[in-house]
């Protein structure tokens, strides 16, 4: 089994994982190093390369207890915690492009985020807010 290191930041690595399952990829998180990731026999599905991937967002500590849904439409849909500024984050690429937008930024919220899609393809996340002792 070849293997070949890739470095990478959390939400990457969320990204890649879920993206590489689907495309037929192993890929390993080791926990010593949560930054890095191991690509196992990769298998080029329709011409895609697997080293294409794109990190949704790399503005500071970003990543943590992130969550991801894929919409009817391929659409990808991931929640998760900005370490950096104790923000729960919403990232998709349903323009073709990662955007990203900060959900809920009072106090420090976001932990153990998840996200589920509808029948709908309406987004719904819950979240920890850690400021109020509250799950929202």
């Amino acid at each position: 089994m070849n293997r070949t290191a890739l470095t990478a930041g959390s939400l990457l690595v969320c990204l890649l994982m879920t993206l590489s399952a689907l495309a037929g990829l192993a890929v390993e998180n080791h926990e010593q190093a949560p930054s890095e990731l191991t690509e196992t026999e990769p298998m080029h599905i329709g011409g895609t390369d697997p080293t294409s991937f794109v990190a949704p967002d790399t503005s500071g500590i970003v990543g943590y207890y992130s969550s991801i849904a894929i919409d009817s439409n391929n659409v990808v849909h991931i929640s998760y915690y900005d370490y950096t500024n104790d923000d729960l984050k919403y990232a998709t690429n349903a323009s073709g492009y990662w955007t990203t937008v900060s959900v809920d930024t009072t106090g420090v919220v976001g932990l153990y985020t998840s996200i589920a899609i509808d029948s709908n393809d309406d987004v719904h996340i819950s979240y920890y807010d850690s400021t109020n002792d509250d799950l929202k």
